[in-house]
């Protein structure tokens, strides 16, 4: 509309953001985070491909942890579609020996509704994103993201969280 186009039409995208909220939750996965996990739990979920920047997230927790004094655990789920880019992420964990940073791969429905059920923010360090359905997931279940201004991000979270600079 704004550079003269007329008869716009929005399309539903077609997904259910909200399809995990029938899962039960899962007994394994409460059981690794009464375990593992200590203060808030700070969710990502995404594949690991070079934009997704997980190692990113990983210099995040050393820094909350170490430099900030903060309490956190970090929880990284998602499939290895590249697992170079898994191990770039794993290997400064630990060599800096980050605590409570969870490298959980791809889980199941019901794994991944506990974990967005137990998550306090969605944090994401992707330089691209299209229509994040991670993001939308986490909105759904009321937790706020924290992600960079880039791409699709801030149409996609307007409100419901924080935009970091782009780089």
């Amino acid at each position: 509309e704004k550079i003269g186009y007329q008869n716009i039409i929005v399309l539903p995208a077609g997904v259910q953001v909200d399809r995990l909220h029938s899962y039960e939750s899962d007994a394994e996965i409460k059981r690794l985070l009464e375990r593992e996990a200590d203060g808030p739990l700070l969710l990502y979920v995404g594949q690991a491909v070079p934009h997704k920047r997980p190692e990113i997230l990983v210099q995040m927790q050393y820094l909350l942890t170490h430099h900030v004094g903060r309490t956190t655990s970090l929880a990284l789920v998602g499939p290895p579609t590249l697992p170079q880019i898994n191990a770039a992420a794993l290997e400064p964990a630990r060599r800096l020996r980050v605590p409570r940073c969870l490298f959980l791969g791809q889980l199941t429905e019901s794994q991944l509704a506990t974990l967005y059920r137990k998550a306090s923010i969605f944090v994401t360090a992707s330089t691209h994103e299209g229509l994040c359905l991670p993001v939308l997931e986490a909105m759904s279940f009321g937790i706020p993201v924290i992600a960079r201004n880039a791409a699709a991000l801030p149409d996609t979270i307007e409100n419901a969280g924080i935009l970091l600079p782009e780089r």
